[in-house]
């Protein structure tokens, strides 16, 4: 018989029959059938996920062009009815010898002015090229400059042959950290060069310029009103950048203050409504001097003298935002066992019986009950002199007003007994760590942190277990729980936090039908706002910014920083620093931690490191991303630009640990032990930390103290390999969430 294999595919295979239920299905067959599931091995039509693909791609096509379309229509509506905002151009001097009046004043001769006369404002209308520009004169100064970029859409650098100073390579480096719109080169004083050398000075402004900003910079020179001609054109004709702005904003174009009482009054600012749409409900900011609420919202008609106005949104009062930035907290809302008030009753009677039976004793003369109370039986025997002694009787000395002082709350801030101990004490603190004034020690500081993070010293003066008893040895710092409700301050009380910060921001920024939509001129008439403000804004322009819903009430915002390269200082947390984003500028003292993102716990660092991603937290308004960060220092040279960054979340349980390692050197090293010094000087510091672990960054091992021997720990020897002595022994990280914002 000859040798025959069956191939596994040839067929042969037994097959059993499936079970047929035959024209009575089952109960789970019926319930799939009702449930309206489809098996997936079942066919599902003649189309094919190919052809889904094909109809999702131009499905989104379809969509893109009727927005396109959607988009174009408005703009050509805007344009035929005239109700299209002016293009808001900014221009700066970037030297103390360049005048951007004088290129404001050769441009104004080009177009038809229809703004009031105005020193630093002037709208003008090119009919040539059927534009309106708003031109801005910027002052040389950070806060101004910064307001004006926040809100162009057209940037005229003024370089004259001389190059940039000092102040314009600031001004140059704080507007690109906040977002450079579009950007165009004056160069000027060319015509005071001779004629054979005002190419070559032109040539090496204009080199300057590409260098400071890119090689597609454009740049004209502009000294003669021969030359004015060619520069309107440029910017009427010149498109700008789109900046996908969410937030409303209005350049003031015209400004009234209608005066009230104490000072204050209303202001009424018309100009053109910008980057997103306003609720009348809502609050506006007034830079450099807070928010306020808004009495109602009218139309007006541009540049114009009428001073008709038709009312189109007063604010309704059961929806209007409050001026309130904090919760009100009530500090007995946590109180389980406050008594009734039959027991306050009874208390009185009981302490009235009390005080009745209570016997007369010689005291000395002007002693207080407390005082007496202290006063033992004894003592009051062997007191021979009767002179200065008197009856004491309580219920007499309650009854004249004038044998004791009666403190209230509102002389409280007068006597020096009622201040707050624990607030002097963290004053204390924190004026002992502001006063690294030493730019030598700081920077050693900062130094033996990054080459040594987290590691210090075991006092002499002072037990361990007294020093870090604050502490705690974590098994793992990504997976250990700690509770992010744990410890927390009494300020944390008095902020909000939401519930999804993600789902509010959307449901937020989406606006509601309500809202007044960008692209009109308006008049925003603000209530109680000081006369100062006037005063402040008569010489630079004026920018309000809209707010949304909760952006007044206050909570812990957390924004990813990078140090500037050119900053050299070294920079500690809980520093004071200005913190610029938005509209909004604050001094705050920011905590400095990691930036981690698989962790929900994040380490604590102690200073700003080069090259370092790291994450600041501060108390302070509610502001949606995005959000661009400026922060910057006072120096005796004026403001200078420290780090960058943008806004990450509002989240106030971001915890945040204070981390710390003690190491140790072995001392003796013998076959399966270890004698560690250095470490601890006390054996009941020995015993406490004995449930930590310890381990090497060499052999990355974990052991535990097996006992203790006089100030020396004994530990086993760490792995197979034999421990050496230039192997550092390191106590696991301790952590602890001592750590407050200022």
């Amino acid at each position: 018989m000859s040798d025959h294999q069956h191939r596994s595919n040839s067929g042969l295979k037994q097959i059993n029959k499936s079970h047929k239920a035959g024209r009575h299905l089952t109960k789970s067959a019926q319930k799939k059938i009702q449930s309206g599931r489809v098996n997936k091995n079942e066919e599902r039509g003649s189309v094919k996920k190919t052809s889904n693909k094909q109809q999702e791609k131009a499905a989104r096509k379809e969509k893109m062009r009727q927005t396109q379309m959607t988009k174009k229509d408005t703009l050509l509506q805007a344009k035929r009815t005239g109700n299209i905002p002016p293009k808001i151009v900014a221009v700066i001097s970037l030297h103390h010898l360049a005048s951007s009046t004088q290129v404001v004043d050769l441009l104004k001769k080009e177009g038809t002015i229809e703004s009031p006369p105005d020193n630093f404002r002037t709208t003008l209308t090119f009919t040539q090229w059927k534009t309106r520009v708003t031109l801005l004169d910027v002052p040389r100064d950070f806060n101004s400059t910064l307001d004006a970029a926040r809100v162009a859409d057209l940037i005229l650098f003024v370089v004259p042959i001389e190059g940039t100073d000092l102040i314009g390579e600031r001004l140059i480096t704080i507007i690109k950290s906040q977002g450079m719109p579009s950007v165009m080169g004056i160069v000027q004083g060319v015509s005071s060069v001779p004629p054979k050398e005002q190419k070559e000075a032109r040539r090496d402004v204009v080199k300057l310029i590409e260098d400071r900003f890119s090689s597609e910079t454009k740049s004209m020179s502009l000294d003669t009103p021969q030359e004015a001609p060619q520069v309107a054109r440029f910017v009427a004709q010149m498109k700008v950048k789109d900046r996908h702005e969410v937030k409303p904003y209005l350049l003031s174009e015209e400004t009234k203050f209608i005066p009230g009482d104490q000072d204050t009054g209303t202001l009424q600012v018309s100009g053109w409504l910008r980057g997103g749409s306003l609720n009348v409900n809502h609050l506006v900011h007034i830079p450099e001097f807070g928010d306020y609420q808004l009495l109602q919202i009218s139309t007006a008609t541009p540049y114009s003298t009428a001073t008709a106005s038709t009312l189109i949104a007063a604010p309704d009062p059961h929806l209007q935002e409050t001026l309130d930035t904090e919760n009100e907290v009530d500090p007995f809302a946590a109180e389980q066992t406050w008594p009734t008030a039959q027991e306050l009753q009874d208390a009185k009677d009981r302490m009235a019986q009390l005080k009745g039976k209570k016997a007369k004793r010689k005291v000395p003369r002007g002693t207080s009950e407390y005082q007496a109370a202290w006063i033992l039986e004894e003592a009051d025997a062997e007191e021979g002199d009767d002179a200065d002694m008197e009856d004491q009787d309580p219920q007499e000395e309650d009854q004249d007003p004038q044998e004791e002082e009666t403190h209230t709350f509102e002389d409280a801030e007068e006597d020096d007994d009622w201040l707050d101990m624990d607030h002097l004490d963290e004053q204390a603190k924190l004026d002992k760590y502001n006063r690294m004034d030493d730019l030598q020690e700081k920077e050693q500081k900062s130094e033996e942190d990054e080459q040594w993070p987290d590691e210090v010293d075991t006092p002499l003066d002072q037990a361990a277990r007294l020093r870090f008893q604050k502490y705690r040895g974590l098994k793992s710092f990504r997976s250990s729980p700690w509770d992010p409700k744990e410890s927390l301050p009494v300020d944390y009380s008095k902020i909000f936090q939401f519930e999804n910060f993600n789902r509010a921001k959307r449901r937020v920024l989406a606006g509601s039908v309500t809202d007044i939509p960008q692209a009109n001129y308006i008049t925003l008439h603000i209530k109680n706002v000081p006369y100062a403000v006037i005063e402040r804004y008569t010489s630079v322009p004026l920018v309000i910014g809209g707010l949304k819903q909760y952006e007044n009430k206050v909570s812990i915002l957390n924004f990813t920083l990078t140090k500037y390269p050119t900053y050299l200082a070294p920079v500690k947390s809980k520093e004071a620093l200005i913190f610029h984003w938005g509209f909004r500028r604050a001094t705050v003292y920011p905590i400095f931690s990691e930036h981690n993102v698989r962790c929900d716990k994040q380490k604590y660092e102690r200073f700003l490191h080069a090259g370092q991603v790291c994450v600041a937290s501060i108390f302070g308004p509610i502001t949606f991303p995005p959000s661009p960060l400026l922060v910057f220092k006072e120096t005796p040279d004026g403001l200078e630009l420290v780090a960058t960054g943008n806004l990450m979340t509002v989240d106030p349980d971001r915890v945040i640990l204070k981390k710390i390692i003690l190491t140790g050197s072995p001392f003796k090293i013998h076959k399966k032990t270890a004698v560690v010094r250095h470490m601890f000087f006390e054996p009941d510091d020995i015993k406490w930390f004995k449930p930590v672990e310890l381990w090497t960054k060499r052999h990355n091992d974990r052991q535990t103290v097996t006992y203790f021997k006089f100030l020396h720990a004994l530990l086993p020897t760490f792995g197979s390999e034999r421990l050496q002595p230039w192997h550092p022994i390191i106590l696991k990280e301790l952590e602890t969430k001592d750590i407050q914002l200022a």
